[in-house]
């Protein structure tokens, strides 16, 4: 696949070394970088101009543009695209980068076409299987309380006909009571196919799921991240 990666700074190292993972047939036809007329070349690779960069893709000499930069610095990339006329680019996340397991997780894609969203979370389910005092999400005080399957799936829907979501974390309370678990996730994945999804839990019902509920997991490519609070770790 031939590529040209967009900025040469902190990242550009780490993104190159994720996309060698993630791509068999890995072609770094240029760089590009802002300040091309400094740095001249990056890993014995031509650094090229903004300018040069979109005829580059646009002539298709390269089948993809893909940004090194942080969240915070890839909306300015993403907008000069869209004015350029490039409707769609590839990004991997910093939190994939960072990731320690052995899951191979993909090259995302990115409209242009809006803005990118850094971070997202959503509270389905109020009330929690633990009764911690001080809690933050105040779950000690509420009986059973859950997001409805409709009502999440238009405000996930709405979320993502406005951003390019990159991380989005699923919440509670204790996010496993939501009787509905297993298609909260399928809605999930199928609205933000590209984003790195995330439930946070206690993981004191784990070896109670239902085995639709490990599926979902499974099939949908989605994280769990465990709280190990004191008196539950073990």
């Amino acid at each position: 696949m031939k590529v040209l990666l967009w900025g040469c700074g902190k990242n550009s190292d780490k993104v190159k070394a994720y996309l060698k993972k993630c791509i068999d047939d890995l072609n770094i036809v240029a760089w590009c970088d802002k300040n091309y007329e400094c740095i001249k070349q990056k890993d014995g690779v031509k650094v090229i101009s903004p300018k040069e960069a979109i005829k580059l893709y646009k002539d298709k000499k390269i089948e993809a543009i893909i940004p090194t930069v942080s969240p915070r610095v890839l909306n300015s990339i993403v907008h000069e695209l869209h004015n350029n006329g490039i409707k769609e680019c590839y990004y991997v996340f910093e939190n994939d980068l960072k990731e320690k397991s052995d899951i191979k997780l993909k090259m995302r894609k990115i409209s242009t076409q809006k803005p990118s969203l850094e971070y997202f979370e959503f509270h389905v389910c109020d009330h929690c299987n633990l009764n911690c005092k001080g809690c933050a999400h105040f779950s000690n005080i509420y009986d059973n309380n859950y997001v409805d399957l409709a009502d999440y799936e238009r405000d996930i829907k709405l979320i993502s006909q406005k951003f390019n979501v990159y991380y989005f974390r699923i919440l509670g309370g204790e996010p496993l009571l939501h009787p509905n678990f297993s298609e909260l996730l399928n809605i999930s994945r199928r609205i933000l196919p590209n984003t790195k999804i995330v439930v946070v839990s206690n993981g004191l019902l784990l070896d109670k799921l239902d085995e639709k509920v490990i599926k979902s997991f499974v099939d949908n490519n989605i994280i769990i991240s465990i709280s190990l609070y004191e008196p539950t770790s073990k």
